[in-house]
């Protein structure tokens, strides 16, 4: 009885005291409830000398979000701005040695791939940025007239790749279009159910920069997430399909960079998981795939939260992590 009569007394206490304090802040105001800053990306450079950081905030003159990139160094507490208005849809990379970060900006030649429009062909030149942190310059960088959808650096820096939708160019359409007149179709393909997947090889010891654009792969799958893994030189990739009736439309496929074909014959399906990978991580030993899975069936792995799971590429294997969570 004594006990529960000290406890009583000490949270009666804590409760007085916790709401002298809350009397002595002042009250939030509509204002500072609405200007509140969101950090949609937050990566630690290879060095572990800088942080790179995106802030998305409301700008009210402009009725829209200022979304910019800064790089903050850890040792001198200092942060600097690197660019305004980066793109929302592709989160900025590091270089494999840490001294440059590659990103895009927003502009009406990058868009979301879901409000993209496959009626006519977009030729406008697009420009990808590259930002020294010895330097502290910007410089753009002429990719050509396609359009990219996810991006990733190889274990060169001067090596990077990513990922376009394959286009039809408007003979291709008018011939499409020609063909199936006056037919229903049931989920037509379209030519945003192809992708290519591109290498860009850039000499950042000489400036100004230049790309080199190349074709790795024609690929007749949509090509969500990219990784580069250095182990036997390989790409690993996500797919998706615009239904969720194929589940075979979501998984994890490879393709071999030795390989001297830019067709299916490298491309090696990895998973049988009846869900959505996401969230592609490469372990520190460059020898597991961490990712994320969100289930779509009732299968096997029928769940109402999202899990973890690890792919080791030297067996196959494929193993969920934290089991008992």
């Amino acid at each position: 009885m004594l006990k529960f009569s000290i406890v009583l007394f000490l949270l009666l206490v804590l409760k007085f005291f916790s709401y002298s304090s809350a009397q002595d802040k002042p009250k939030l105001t509509l204002d500072e409830f609405f200007n509140y800053v969101e950090y949609p990306t937050v990566i630690l450079s290879p060095t572990g000398q800088h942080l790179l950081i995106e802030t998305l905030r409301p700008s009210w003159e402009t009725n829209s979000h200022s979304h910019d990139l800064w790089l903050y160094d850890i040792q001198q507490q200092q942060k600097r701005l690197i660019i305004a208005d980066v793109s929302e849809y592709f989160a900025p990379i590091w270089s494999p040695d840490g001294k440059w970060v590659a990103f895009f900006v927003n502009n009406n030649s990058i868009t979301n791939n879901s409000r993209h429009s496959f009626e006519k062909l977009d030729t406008t030149e697009k420009l990808m940025y590259f930002y020294s942190v010895t330097t502290e310059k910007l410089i753009a960088v002429e990719i050509g007239t396609v359009q990219p959808s996810f991006i990733t650096w190889s274990d060169d820096d001067r090596i990077l790749y990513f990922v376009a939708q394959a286009m039809w160019s408007k003979e291709e359409e008018d011939a499409h279009r020609v063909e199936w007149k006056n037919v229903i179709n049931h989920r037509q393909i379209t030519p945003g159910e192809h992708s290519v997947i591109y290498r860009i090889t850039i000499n950042t010891n000489n400036l100004p920069l230049f790309a080199n654009v190349s074709i790795v792969a024609n690929v007749s799958l949509t090509v969500n997430e990219l990784l580069y893994v250095p182990y036997q030189q390989q790409l690993i990739f996500t797919s998706r399909g615009r239904s969720y009736e194929d589940l075979d439309n979501f998984e994890l496929y490879s393709i071999q960079l030795n390989s001297s074909s830019s067709s299916l014959s490298s491309l090696s399906r990895l998973t049988n998981m009846e869900g959505v990978e996401q969230e592609l991580k490469l372990s520190s030993d460059g020898k597991h795939v961490f990712y994320r899975l969100w289930a779509l069936s009732s299968g096997k792995v029928q769940t109402t939260q999202r899990r973890l799971f690890s792919l080791d590429l030297t067996t196959g294997k494929v193993d969920r992590l934290g089991k008992k969570f």
